[in-house]
């Protein structure tokens, strides 16, 4: 089969593939959408029931006043106990209907509130016979109101305990939510942009062999002037493809436009739940800490700590995002101030000293080029903080095409057999109680490296520290007009 046959037959793969990657990233979205709606959905029924609870103490603390009141005033006679115990008497039923409005989703609950009613109005009744009897025969109303009291509290125990109960199953579901989300993100962008790159590099081999195919209709031309009207048929061909490549390349380049702003659409829909928990829950630390027993505060550092781990996450997968869809110019870069500032920005604090050694000018993406330092300085300084002593030395080797860069620590290091998977996706070799990341600013930084056209390597043992490498183009030297060269 010729190239002109075999093009269109091409396209038609690349077409059906780049509508496959446009659908996956549509249906991500629409899950992404529905999951942040679960989310909404989860937060309120969570706030529900710590409202429950809360209402629930208010109540039993409702019901103690009234009986030490109508005691107090059946023992003293004195006109305050009266006045408590009224209030006391006529705020129970405004607590009641609340409570019954957050339970109305359990039957159980339901039920035990019934149940909670009737043995509250029949304490409220011996309460009122208390008051009014005062002296006569209060020994018997005060021993058979302790049991019903005591009735109460079980009674109110019991819904608090099922109330705990129903919000640590919420509390859960929420979490396998979220999960599930941040699997089927991750995976629908991975394998889209995979798509993505495909087409990509299918579009460029295409092109490739269709300048070949112009270049032999050309020479056929020259040599035989018989063959003309064929070339001429071939070229009108060769122009239509040329139109229809024009046409996908538009079309996935508006993919990808799409894509990125796909991403930032989940980043804000999924940060935003984020930071709704995440304050909800510094909320009920500040507000009720004293009312949480130790389970409770654990539960809560668990989801405050998964919030923001979650967050960084996000985060780092968006950055893996613009370092392959984002526009890279380039332009000689002055690597000691782009090195300097990247020190300046790690975010964690260190003891490390950190030495520059001589360094050399590439031709780079400034912007991209500093999240490179950024990712492998910070790699460094976390994985020294175990000596006593860390060090990292930054220096560079100059070679008549690239430059190498690198950065040496003395680290824990690792094994050399675990070097060639540093640079995949998610790949992480320590606990995250002992070095906390995502496994994601490695990849970050090989992306970066192969967009300039260059490589990232690493060289490690354990116990010995480690060193990490890239190569980047090296910067143009400028040329000397023949009128400024100065004679031996």
């Amino acid at each position: 089969m010729s190239f002109p046959e075999a093009v269109p037959r091409r396209l038609t793969a690349t077409g059906i593939s780049f509508v496959v990657a446009l659908l996956l990233s549509m249906s991500v979205a629409a899950y992404s959408l529905h999951s942040v709606r679960e989310f909404q959905n989860a937060e309120i029924w969570i706030n529900n029931t710590q409202s429950a609870m809360q209402t629930l103490e208010e109540a039993l603390s409702t019901v103690k006043d009234l009986v030490g009141a109508a005691r107090g005033y059946a023992l003293t006679g004195q006109p305050e106990y009266l006045e408590r115990y009224r209030n006391a008497r006529d705020a129970l039923p405004r607590l009641m209907a609340a409570i019954r409005t957050h339970l109305d989703d359990s039957p159980e609950q339901i039920q035990r509130q019934d149940a909670l009613s009737v043995l509250l109005a029949r304490r409220i009744d011996m309460a009122q016979q208390q008051i009014q009897r005062q002296t006569h025969d209060q020994a018997a109303i005060i021993s058979f109101g302790q049991d019903v009291t005591n009735q109460i509290r079980i009674k109110f125990a019991e819904l608090k305990s099922a109330e705990k109960s129903l919000l640590e199953q919420r509390a859960r579901d929420s979490e396998r939510r979220a999960l599930r989300t941040r699997y089927a993100i991750i995976g629908g962008n991975l394998l889209s942009c995979m798509i993505m790159i495909w087409v990509f590099l299918r579009l460029k081999r295409e092109m490739r062999k269709r300048q070949v195919a112009q270049l032999q209709a050309q020479k056929s031309a020259r040599e035989s002037e018989d063959h003309v009207s064929a070339l001429k048929r071939d070229e009108f061909k060769i122009e239509n493809l040329n139109a229809a490549l024009r046409t996908r390349a538009a079309q996935l380049e508006l993919a990808n436009k799409e894509l990125e702003g796909f991403s930032y659409s989940v980043s804000h829909d999924l940060r935003a739940p984020l930071r709704v928990i995440g304050g909800y829950a510094m909320m009920l630390e500040e507000d009720y800490a004293e009312k949480l027993d130790e389970d409770g505060r654990r539960y809560l550092d668990v989801i405050r700590a998964n919030t923001r781990k979650m967050d960084v996450l996000i985060v780092d997968l968006l950055k893996l995002a613009k370092s392959t869809l984002a526009p890279m110019p380039l332009a000689v870069v002055d690597m000691r101030q782009i090195v300097q500032k990247a020190i300046g920005d790690i975010e964690v604090e260190h003891t490390a000293l950190i030495t520059i050694g001589q360094l050399y000018d590439a031709s780079a993406n400034a912007a991209l080029l500093l999240q490179v330092w950024q990712n492998l300085l910070a790699n460094a300084v976390k994985f020294s903080s175990k000596n006593p002593q860390p060090a990292v030395s930054i220096s560079a080797q100059q070679h008549e095409q690239d430059i190498i860069y690198c950065i040496e620590d003395n680290g824990v290091g690792l094994d050399v057999t675990q070097a060639p998977k540093l640079f995949d996706v998610f790949q992480r070799f320590h606990s995250q109680d002992e070095f906390p990341g995502t496994g994601i600013g490695l990849a970050l930084v090989k992306r970066i490296v192969v967009r300039h056209g260059g490589r990232a390597w690493a060289e490690s043992r354990p116990g010995a520290g480690a060193r990490f490498y890239f190569s980047l183009p090296a910067a143009p030297q400028p040329t000397v007009p023949a009128d400024d060269r100065t004679s031996p």
